[in-house]
């Protein structure tokens, strides 16, 4: 019986790569249905699937229950029939040329089998005729279960379909995990054909991680691509598959033609399609990051005038020439693999319909106003394919522009490529659309960047094109379109410090909307006021400002901006400690950019609710639960908004989490972790240009790394936030600077020195208190510094030889040892203050048990059992740390030492 025939993608000597499951789940099919068929993209391996299936069955059941009958040859029912026959050893010759009875004699002999598995591999060019045969053959021998592999279904009644995909992926590009997948296993065996001693690094790893996922994890395509490693090494073959079919052109000898290079296996999958569903096929490759249907059919035409988009899509769809996967909402997006792409995109060439086709891509991916930016994120890749093709294209400038003006106007994304794309449309403006329109052209473009840059932190950048922005409309008279520009300029210089010149810009936008009754432009200056107001302490008129604009907003359908307005308010509410209220417009504001698809301004929403939590609680004396639960919430908020920030590229957002999670990690004492965030903080600031932010950032960074130690980092880092705050006009950003300077002098000082810093400290807190209420940086800058003069001030009690305890228990120092800091160990502080009470009271007096439980965990009731061995845990505690001699246990409780001469140092710190 024939069908031992060597195929593509399997080699004596070696199974299946990445496939046990797909084998296992095939088998699970055959067993159950009579008719099974796989399909998939040529080169996925459909047939070595199919060929390890008839090898087990053959393992398990002997060489004659299953056959195997390649039929790609084949081109009609007879020729079909005579290829089986002759597989099957049924003598057709001798037969009638009757057709109607060769398949009868063909139908006997296979009913003579018994119970047989049945392959016909590679079926696509010969679907119908296979169709009708199998539903013959299945009616006429019970016992007979078929397996067809095809690039497409037999579409027969009985048949079950198993759709055979590309090779797993590695998780991700490093090293570390690009052994995972599949796919990096199959380049690495079919290397080591050639090299056997092929072993390569991570770096390397990571290399051929990006080669298969380029090449779609194709199983063939990677054989070809690891034929070239001897010869290019991988960094090479990565770089030279821009022109994948020049340089996988090669197979090993043996190879059937249609897998001799990738070329020829996507070739014979498109010589079989009609000519409508080439054309269409050809056109798809304009796309870029997948589509949706509806895109498809205002971008295909067909040759038929009467033929359907849709019905030819599901064409190709059903071919596995296109792939199909869930959009997230219901819906369903299109695409290519990048083989297919390539190969289609040279097709569409041919044609000569590119650039008719491109065309009806720009038309339909550059939207006349803002688009929702869920959509903008979703389609950003065909965005930017419409923005490079203006670039060559005159025609296409205009629909670039459009297409630039809303990626920028988005959050996330490739934020260095659409930089890159609006610096040149915007240098090419002039050459490309000539000297009539390029002025408006580059006004809009103009506009984009700044808002681009500002929200990137290139403040200076942003401040820059709206002066021009500015300029190219002062001579035509539109005061709607100055004052827009002039808005932009509002904000950038707003952002930079430059109070007094920003509020004069934006009144004077906010007047010139007015008198063109332009409402939506008035309420973004008046958004853009309140924002600045805020920060000078002006909050009653912040409030009537941002007031008026949200009356604006609600009158309208702009939701974003109605967003920002509720979150400017909740931030004035911030301000001005108004917490409950704050919180309230936070969520609010969370609610609805979640329900618009707006994950920036969500995730604002999250750190500014953040902000309430850590404003809430206090620093020095007196902390309870609350305390502890607001910082709690205060980090747990933070996290949440800078992963957000991280994923939407977000750095100036992302470096103030980091700066304010830098700050709770210095109240409590943490310093490594402060100066970590610190430092994280401070290089994404730095990065993202933006001055302000940059100056309070690097100066809390120094106040954390005095508190560790690094005396010449400290001293650095304020250098720079001088140098940062140096043109700054805002009062609060240089008392908050003075603040940090006052705490790295405090903490850095000995001697006689320590005591003018002191005074220095208290002086600078003096001054600030007015402003208190002004600015959350003032506050969190103020109570930090006043923590840290605490902690100075109890740090002179008597002598460094002597034995000393807080009044309160929030530290304790040994003779000749160093502070230990109890102010985060609640039950320790309250159990060693009630200890020293005793001490001083009664000295020799012991604390029972019950009265330690009580004194460490005031109003809780627990077992007699689990009260003890919280205190027992605790006095554990405090030997370790140092009181081992001190603390003495009697028969009838604790106490410390009475011989102990004890030097009680002033409360908090």
């Amino acid at each position: 019986m024939r069908g031992d025939d060597d195929t593509s993608g399997v080699h004596a000597g070696e199974g299946l790569i990445g496939r046990d499951d797909d084998l296992s789940a095939l088998a699970d099919a055959v067993a159950g249905a009579s008719l099974v068929t796989v399909t998939g993209l040529g080169g996925v391996g459909k047939t070595s699937l199919a060929r390890a299936l008839v090898t087990a069955e053959r393992e398990r059941h002997g060489s004659e229950s299953a056959s195997w009958c390649d039929v790609t040859d084949s081109t009609s029912r007879e020729e079909v029939v005579a290829a089986l026959a002759a597989t099957l050893g049924v003598d057709l010759e001798a037969r009638s040329p009757d057709d109607a009875e060769r398949e009868e004699a063909l139908c006997r002999g296979l009913a003579d089998l018994g119970a047989h598995l049945l392959t016909l591999d590679n079926t696509e060019q010969v679907t119908a005729p296979v169709a009708v045969l199998t539903e013959a053959w299945l009616e006429r021998c019970p016992e007979l279960r078929i397996l067809v592999t095809s690039r497409e279904r037999l579409g027969s009644s009985a048949e079950h379909q198993y759709a055979l995909g590309p090779l797993a992926l590695p998780a991700q590009s490093d090293g570390e995990h690009a052994l995972g997948g599949a796919a990096v296993e199959l380049f690495l065996t079919r290397v080591r054909r050639v090299e056997p001693s092929y072993s390569p690094d991570d770096s390397e790893l990571a290399l051929i991680g990006e080669v298969v996922r380029e090449l779609d994890g194709l199983p063939l395509a990677i054989e070809l691509a690891a034929a070239r490693v001897p010869l290019l090494g991988v960094s090479a073959l990565l770089e030279r598959l821009v022109d994948r079919f020049r340089v996988l052109n090669r197979a090993p000898a043996g190879t059937v033609a249609r897998h001799s290079t990738l070329q020829a296996a996507i070739a014979w999958s498109w010589e079989l399609l009609s000519e409508d569903e080439a054309t269409a096929l050809a056109q798809c490759s304009v796309f870029r990051g997948g589509f949706t249907a509806a895109a498809a059919e205002q971008v295909l035409t067909l040759i038929a005038e009467d033929a359907s988009v849709i019905d030819v899509l599901q064409d190709l769809l059903d071919k596995s020439l296109i792939g199909s996967r869930s959009d997230g909402h219901g819906g369903k997006r299109l695409r290519l693999t990048a083989n297919m792409h390539a190969y289609a995109e040279a097709r569409l060439s041919e044609m000569a319909i590119r650039s008719a086709a491109e065309s009806r891509h720009a038309s339909f991916f550059a939207p006349l106003s803002l688009p929702d930016p869920e959509w903008v994120r979703r389609e950003r890749d065909n965005l930017l394919a419409v923005g490079e093709r203006g670039l060559r294209e005159a025609a296409l400038f205009p629909s670039a522009v459009r297409a630039l003006g809303a990626l920028a106007s988005a959050s996330g994304g490739p934020r260095q490529r659409v930089a890159e794309l609006l610096d040149a449309t915007i240098a090419e403006a002039r050459v490309i659309a000539g000297d009539a329109d390029s002025s408006g052209l580059r006004f809009t473009l103009l506009r984009a960047r700044a808002n681009f840059r500002r929200r990137g932190g290139d403040v200076d950048g942003a401040i820059r094109d709206a002066i021009e922005a500015c300029a190219l409309v002062t001579d035509e008279g539109d005061p709607s379109l100055r004052a827009s520009a002039m808005t932009d300029l509002g904000h950038a210089l707003s952002e930079r410090g430059s109070t007094r010149d920003a509020q004069r810009t934006l009144e004077e936008a906010a007047a010139l909307h007015r008198g063109a009754e332009n409402d939506g432009e008035t309420a973004r200056a008046l958004v853009a006021l309140g924002d600045l107001l805020q920060g000078t302490g002006e909050l009653s008129v912040a409030r009537a400002y941002l007031g008026e604009a949200l009356a604006i907003y609600e009158r309208s359908d702009d939701r974003p901006a109605h967003i920002r307005a509720l979150l400017n308010l909740a931030n004035v509410d911030a301000t001005a400690s108004s917490r409950v209220a704050a919180q309230a417009h936070y969520e609010d504001a969370r609610r609805l950019a979640e329900q618009s698809g707006e994950p920036y301004l969500a995730a604002y929403a999250v750190m500014g609710t953040a902000f309430t939590h850590h404003d809430g609680r206090n620093d020095q004396d007196g902390r309870n639960d609350q305390d502890e639960q607001d910082e709690q919430d205060a980090r747990r908020h933070y996290q949440e908004a800078l992963s957000a920030f991280a994923k939407l590229e977000q750095s100036r957002d992302e470096g103030l989490c980091h700066s304010y999670l830098g700050v709770l990690a210095h109240t409590r004492r943490d310093f490594v972790a402060a100066v970590d965030h610190g430092r994280r903080a401070w290089a994404l600031l730095d990065r993202s240009g933006n001055q302000r932010y940059g100056a309070l950032a690097v100066g809390r960074l120094a106040c954390a790394c005095a508190a560790a130690g690094h005396r010449v980092d400290a001293e650095a880092y304020l250098g720079r936030a001088r140098e940062l705050l140096r043109d700054d006009q805002d009062p609060l950003s240089a008392q908050v600077h003075a603040m940090h300077e006052a705490l790295v002098g405090l903490v850095q000082s000995s001697g006689e020195g320590a005591a003018a810093a002191r005074g220095a400290a208290r002086e600078i807190l003096d001054a600030s208190a007015e402003n208190d209420s002004l600015s959350f940086g003032v506050r969190l800058a103020r109570r930090s510094l006043a923590a840290e003069l605490a902690l100075a001030g109890s740090e002179q009690v008597a002598d460094e030889t002597g034995f000393a305890i807080a009044s309160d228990g929030r530290w304790f120092r040994c003779e000749g040892g160093e502070r230990v800091d109890l102010r985060r160990r609640r039950a320790l502080r309250q159990v060693l203050a009630h200890l020293l009470t005793s001490h001083q009271d009664e000295a020799g007096s012991a604390m029972t048990l019950d009265e330690l439980f009580a004194a460490g965990w005031p109003d809780t009731r627990l077992a007699p059992d689990h009260a003890a061995n919280r205190v027992y845990n605790v006095l554990s505690e405090l030997r370790g740390m140092g009181l081992r001699d001190a603390l003495i246990s009697r028969d009838d409780g604790y106490l410390l030492d009475p011989k102990l001469e004890i030097r009680v140092g002033e409360a908090g710190g």
